[in-house]
C-alpha cells in the first residue's frame, strides 16, 4: 500500500477535532514527512490549526474543514464519493472509538488507498499509539522511549 519510499506520494491527512486533537497526531505526520521524504501531505482540518503545520513545514497544503468540496466526506451517506480523492495515493485517518462507522465508509470507498488508525480509549498516551500504529503501517519500528 504504501509505496518505495524514494518514490513521492500525494498523501491526504484527515483528523477529526480541536487543535488538541490536531497536535496529539503532530509526532505520526512528522513520522510520514521523515520517512517519505519525497510525498506531498494535504491535511483536511480546521484551517487556522492546518495553517500552524503548514508554517511548521509538516504538511505541504491544508484544505479547510469549511470549506463545501470536502463536507461531504462528514455526511452519513453509505459511499463517499468525490472526484479529487482520486488524486491522493493514499488516505490517512487517525480516529476515536467512535468514528469507526465513517472509517469503514471510507475503506468501502477508497478501499486500498484508506488507512484508519483507531485508538481505544484504553490506549493511552494517545499521540504513543497513534505514533507506533503509524510506524507499523509504514513498516517501521517506533522508537523506544
Amino acid at each position: 500500500m504504501v509505496k518505495d519510499k524514494e518514490q513521492g506520494q500525494n498523501i491526504l491527512a484527515l483528523r477529526w477535532g480541536g487543535l488538541g486533537d490536531l497536535l496529539i497526531v503532530l509526532p505520526a505526520l512528522r513520522l510520514i514527512k521523515h520517512l517519505l521524504k519525497r510525498s506531498r501531505i494535504t491535511l483536511i482540518a480546521r484551517s487556522s490549526y492546518g495553517d500552524l503545520l503548514k508554517g511548521a513545514l509538516i504538511v505541504d497544503e491544508v484544505i479547510s474543514l469549511e470549506d463545501s468540496s470536502v463536507s461531504y466526506l462528514f455526511q452519513n451517506k453509505p459511499e463517499i464519493k468525490g472526484k479529487w480523492l482520486e488524486a491522493f495515493d493514499l488516505v490517512v485517518s487517525w480516529l476515536n472509538k467512535p468514528q469507526v462507522e465513517w472509517a469503514d465508509r471510507m475503506k468501502r470507498s477508497l478501499s486500498q488507498k484508506f488507512v484508519a488508525i483507531i485508538a481505544d480509549k484504553r490506549e493511552f498516551p494517545l499521540t504513543r499509539h497513534f505514533f507506533e500504529a503509524t510506524a507499523k503501517f509504514l513498516g517501521k519500528e517506533a522508537p523506544s522511549q
